[in-house]
């Protein structure tokens, strides 16, 4: 975010910024809550905490304002183009790339809000983890659970998650709140529902 609201890009040599003001209809976000960028890289989306979605055109700096059904506190780009953004009632809405609602909700969390978005290449499905970071499920869009639900114990949170060819992953790290907490970062597979192959990556002291 910018000054006064906004969003700043870089190229990618780090020269040259461009500014994305964002007021509609005299309207400016709250405070920030997530934030994500198209793959080609022509469309960025910022969630609020007023229960909104901005979503920018990088060719001509348009910025719409789409009005949401609850507070986001999540929002990743579809391959396709548009965004899907997780909500705090637990389902999860995508938006074309004109702002227009694709398909109805999809009811994704089981015992609280959307935390994290991770969609599927192939755009077809999805993980989703809850805003406790303890619990993460695989879904397609019509709400059928294809992997999980997996709940982990208190001394793990879920940082991460991605698809591995098709296959959904996370990481996880120990809760630093927890004294009986290890060290390190575990890769999980969703599928297995346990650690893959035990890998852990030491975190730099």
């Amino acid at each position: 975010m910018g000054r006064g609201p906004s969003v700043l890009t870089w190229s990618r040599d780090g020269g040259d910024f461009t500014t994305y003001d964002l007021e509609v209809d005299g309207q400016r976000p709250d405070r920030p809550a997530g934030l994500a960028m198209s793959p080609e890289g022509d469309a960025i989306a910022l969630t609020d905490e007023r229960s909104a979605i901005w979503l920018i055109r990088t060719a001509d700096r348009s910025v719409r304002r789409v009005a949401l059904p609850a507070q986001s506190w999540a929002v990743a780009p579809l391959p396709q183009g548009g965004f899907a953004a997780g909500l705090a009632d637990g389902t999860i809405v995508r938006l074309s790339p004109d702002g227009t609602f694709a398909g109805p909700p999809v009811k994704a969390a089981e015992f609280g809000g959307v935390g994290l978005i991770a969609v599927a290449p192939d755009g077809e499905s999805f993980i989703v983890v809850e805003d406790d970071e303890l619990s993460v499920r695989h879904l397609d869009w019509n709400g059928t659970v294809l992997a999980g639900p997996l709940r982990t114990n208190r001394s793990d949170r879920i940082q991460a998650a991605f698809f591995h060819h098709d296959r959904p992953m996370l990481i996880l790290s120990p809760d630093r709140s927890n004294i009986y907490a290890g060290d390190g970062l575990a890769l999980v597979d969703l599928v297995a529902g346990r650690a893959a192959g035990r890998t852990y990556f030491e975190q730099p002291n």
